[in-house]
């Protein structure tokens, strides 16, 4: 196939287009900066730097390709703040470019493979649980905006669309080039982070989840959310293992994880109120929050994503991150 990846210098992106290339793709990947990512070098596609544009540029794009992955879909990460633009306008936006791309892919007939979040995963939470996890979902903008996007391309695929929609878990490994202050692993090898929680994660190896997006698109799996799932591990030991690797010190407290998420999310609304970027975003306490014990769905298993070791992961991860400088 000759496939576009939307978001090709992104963690994901960048983990698809180099699992494209490995089964034989073709690629093309479009991104919004405007230097050469690094961790698109050497790598044998043809990049575009623009941002997906209007119809006419989608549709100008669309037409020369079998397919697209789209893993640069919209998401706010900060809280809506007074005075700023509120849910409805990130829903208008975030809603105006999914039309825009599902229009472009029906009437060139190309497949669509869109990556969703696991925050959009139904949650199996019981009593004051699942009264803080829906709280969650009110307060941040961010699962308004995700499930929008993930309501809208199920409806295309139930309408006949060849539409893709998978779910990874939090994801680890090399290429990841986001704002340093985004990253975990340098802050935590650099004495950052002060503290763990008792919280349960699930975590899977970037290139572990781009091949269960290609593999569902290589075999048409529409129209059905597709978990891809990791390895389960508890927050505090995944901060000691990193730490050890890292030749580190772990941070001694842990704390309940409903109390990060509490402590920053009041945090992020002061420093807004005073026009402050926040250190540590609410949204990243609250996804750790809904995360769980989870096992790997019929779909995953029947796609044969095997999962990398963890502890090869989590030592690809430190070296790509020394490597670019962010510890």
């Amino acid at each position: 196939m000759d496939v576009l990846v939307l978001g090709v210098s992104g963690h994901i992106g960048n983990a698809v287009a180099r699992e494209l290339l490995a089964r034989g793709h073709q690629v093309t990947g479009v991104s919004r900066g405007t230097r050469p990512a690094r961790n698109l070098a050497g790598l044998p596609i043809r990049h575009i730097r623009s941002d997906i544009g209007d119809g006419k540029q989608l549709d100008s794009w669309v037409r020369r390709y079998d397919a697209i992955v789209d893993a640069a879909a919209p998401y706010p990460i900060a809280l809506a703040q007074p005075g700023e633009a509120g849910v409805p306008t990130l829903l208008r936006q975030a809603n105006r470019r999914t039309r825009a791309l599902l229009e472009a892919a029906r009437k060139h007939d190309v497949c669509l493979a869109y990556v969703s979040s696991f925050g959009t995963l139904p949650q199996r939470r019981f009593g004051l649980d699942r009264i803080a996890t829906e709280l969650m979902r009110q307060l941040h903008p961010y699962f308004a905006v995700k499930e929008s996007i993930e309501r809208a391309m199920l409806a295309a695929a139930a309408d006949g669309q060849p539409v893709v929609v998978v779910n990874p878990t939090g994801c680890l490994g090399p290429w990841d080039q986001k704002e340093r202050n985004r990253c975990f692993v340098p802050a935590l090898l650099r004495g950052e982070i002060p503290a763990s929680t008792d919280q349960m994660l699930n975590v899977i190896d970037v290139r572990d989840a781009a091949a269960g997006v290609i593999a569902a698109l290589e075999a048409g799996r529409y129209g059905e959310p597709i978990a891809l799932i990791g390895h389960n591990i508890s927050n505090e030991i995944l901060f000691r293992w990193i730490c050890e690797i890292g030749r580190v010190s772990p941070p001694r407290m842990v704390t309940p994880s409903g109390a990060g998420v509490i402590s920053t999310y009041l945090t992020e609304l002061a420093l807004g109120a005073l026009r402050v970027e926040t250190p540590l975003p609410a949204l990243i306490a609250m996804l750790t929050y809904m995360h769980d014990y989870l096992a790997p769905s019929v779909a995953q298993e029947e796609l044969g994503v095997v999962l990398r070791p963890l502890s090869a992961t989590l030592l690809e991860s430190i070296a790509w991150y020394r490597l670019i400088g962010y510890c």
